[in-house]
């Protein structure tokens, strides 16, 4: 599980997939200065049903498994945008993502709640996990974890909730320089949307 989610983490935050998929077509939305994030644009995926904003622009894609997709998940995907700053130049990014997997219809309870921790499972053990704490999230109650990176400022936060047909992951790699407001754009734009 550990190389799994490294590999996760490698494709969704040094970016080598292909973008594409459903957008909500709106042109970026401008923020003020002084923030790290200068634009914002909503992007909406029919495919796993969610609407949220990304910074910059279109999220880019990647497949959610690598070669460890559990049997009562239909498919999966990691959408995510990578923030630069001219302080933290090429080497490093802020990284923003939703990342989703679809259930087959006759999943069962269990195998559904096992799916976030195939997902999630190998973040690097030298970070502090948090202890799950309740917040809401789109609209329902998700569980946040965060995980601190002693030897910098670096700050992983995650939210994450499972329904019947699916699970949902948001979250956020902040290298200390982010701001409140721009950590809740991201994640109080998330909600679930109805079937078209």
């Amino acid at each position: 599980m550990r190389c799994a989610f490294g590999l996760f983490m490698f494709l969704a935050c040094v970016g080598c997939g292909k973008s594409g998929g459903s957008s909500s077509g709106a042109a970026p939305v401008a923020t003020t200065s002084g923030y790290v994030v200068k634009t914002w644009k909503p992007h909406t995926s029919n495919q796993y049903l969610f609407r949220a904003t990304f910074p910059l622009g279109d999220p880019t894609h990647y497949p959610a498994f690598s070669g460890n997709q559990p049997d009562c998940v239909q498919e999966g995907t990691d959408f995510s945008v990578q923030v630069f700053t001219k302080e933290t130049g090429n080497e490093k990014s802020g990284c923003f993502g939703i990342r989703t997997a679809r259930f087959w219809k006759d999943a069962k309870p269990a195998a559904r709640e096992a799916v976030f921790p195939t997902l999630t499972g190998g973040f690097p053990p030298d970070l502090l996990k948090s202890e799950a704490k309740t917040v809401t999230w789109g609209g329902r109650d998700a569980r946040e974890l965060t995980w601190n990176d002693p030897a910098s400022s670096t700050k992983w936060v995650m939210r994450h909730f499972t329904t019947e047909g699916g699970v949902y992951i948001g979250y956020i790699r902040d290298l200390g320089n982010l701001t409140p407001f721009e950590k809740n754009t991201f994640f109080d734009s998330f909600e679930i949307i109805p079937k078209p």
